[in-house]
C-alpha cells in the first residue's frame, strides 16, 4: 500500500481476509481494503466494502480500540451527501491531506510555478 502498488495491496489483503477468522482482524482487513479501493477510485467498490464492514462488523474495533463502524457509517454517508461523485471529492481532499495524493509532487511545484507568473503578470 505505501508502495503505491494498489493491486497488490488489495491481493495482500484479501488474502489475508480468506486466512483469518478472528472478527476483529477481518473487520480491519476489510477496512483497509476499502481504503485501497478509495485511493484507487474505486468508489462503488469501496462502498459496498464499508457497507459490509458496518452489517458484518458493527462492534468491532481497530488496532487503536476505534470502533470500525464509525469509518464505515462516515464513507457512507459522504456517499449519500454527494450522489454525483460519490466519496470522491472528500477522499480526494483527505488523500491530499495524508500525503497520499494523486499528483505528483513535480506536477503541482510546475502549477505553482505557473500561477506565481501568472500573478505577478496581473499586477504589471
Amino acid at each position: 500500500y505505501r508502495a503505491g502498488d494498489l493491486n497488490a495491496a488489495l491481493g495482500a489483503y484479501r488474502q489475508i481476509l480468506s486466512q483469518v477468522e478472528n472478527p476483529r482482524l477481518r473487520a480491519i482487513t476489510e477496512s483497509y481494503i476499502g481504503r485501497v479501493q478509495l485511493k484507487d477510485g474505486d468508489w462503488a467498490g469501496a462502498l459496498r466494502t464499508f457497507r459490509g464492514l458496518l452489517a458484518r462488523y458493527p462492534d468491532e474495533r481497530d488496532m487503536n480500540r476505534m470502533y470500525l463502524r464509525f469509518l464505515a457509517q462516515y464513507q457512507i454517508a459522504v456517499d449519500k451527501a454527494d450522489k454525483r461523485s460519490p466519496m470522491k471529492a472528500l477522499s480526494q481532499t483527505k488523500l491530499d491531506a495524508s500525503g497520499g495524493a494523486v499528483e505528483k509532487p513535480a506536477e503541482k511545484s510546475a502549477d505553482k510555478a505557473g500561477e506565481k507568473k501568472a500573478d505577478a503578470e496581473g499586477k504589471k
